[in-house]
């Protein structure tokens, strides 16, 4: 298969509330063509598309896709007025991300192993993404707890990857140091890098990487939710008490909140 030609294969698709056949047909065809650029075999994986019909939304249009391109994931999840404006930015999204791929990828052969420049730094904002459901505090649980094998790579690429998985922070562990580390997007448009080791994130000559750098407080995960409660902050890094690994509490879109940690951690 040609990585320039669109994908074929049938993605699984959801549609919900008034959203129709028509917007299904413009968000495949939008999205096979920001595949075009992919530097390996790209799918459509899935594509879920909503519109809630209740006036008082201000971005009541969902749109959020699945891409595959050689065996990593890209994801994307927009709300915007209308459902043709959020398939047209869903498409965006997963073009440049896209496009990211095939930029770092010409960057390490030309390179040939050499330290590729830090294109993260320049990417994409983040989506505007549906609001919070106001739950109230007296209703709201960890329903959901997820663990994962984190990988040993650098604040770049981890940072790569956050991005490409349309992502507010990404779990992972530093390859200089071997410390948990969470990147994420700060609140001035950085990015920042939140770990127990005071010398995470900086680079193989033990220079300062350009990240705003910040340890991660030890706390109960009782306490990790109360900031959660306190602050208008999407996630909460932290240093389980109990398990003495870095941990991410997160709110969900729903009103609840997650847990994401290290799989050997639980």
């Amino acid at each position: 298969m040609d990585a320039t030609q669109p994908p074929t294969t049938e993605p699984r698709v959801r549609l919900r509330g008034a959203a129709e056949e028509r917007h299904r047909e413009r968000a495949v065809a939008k999205l096979r063509a920001a595949c075009a650029p992919a530097p390996r075999p790209a799918r459509l994986l899935r594509l879920d598309l909503g519109l809630d019909g209740d006036p008082a939304l201000e971005r009541p249009a969902v749109a959020k896709a699945t891409v595959e391109v050689g065996g990593r994931l890209v994801r994307a999840h927009v709300a915007c007025p209308t459902l043709d404006q959020a398939i047209d930015r869903l498409a965006d999204r997963v073009g440049r991300s896209i496009r990211r791929l095939a930029e770092r990828r010409r960057d390490r052969a030309r390179r040939a192993g050499v330290a590729a420049q830090a294109s993260w730094r320049h990417g994409d904002p983040p989506a505007e993404r549906p609001g919070w459901f106001p739950r109230p505090v007296a209703d709201r649980r960890l329903v959901r707890r997820k663990s994962f094998a984190i990988a040993r790579i650098t604040p770049e690429e981890a940072a790569d990857e956050m991005v490409l998985l349309d992502h507010d922070f990404h779990l992972f562990t530093d390859a200089a140091t071997g410390a948990d580390c969470v990147i994420h997007r700060t609140e001035g448009g950085e990015l920042g890098l939140l770990s127990p080791e005071p010398e995470a994130g900086r680079g193989p000559a033990g220079e300062p990487a350009e990240l705003v750098v910040a340890p991660a407080r030890r706390l109960p995960l009782s306490d990790a939710l109360t900031v959660l409660d306190e602050s208008a902050t999407p996630f909460v890094a932290f240093v389980d008490a109990e398990r003495d690994r870095l941990m991410v509490a997160y709110r969900r879109y729903d009103g609840h909140y997650g847990l994401l940690g290290p799989s050997d951690a639980w």
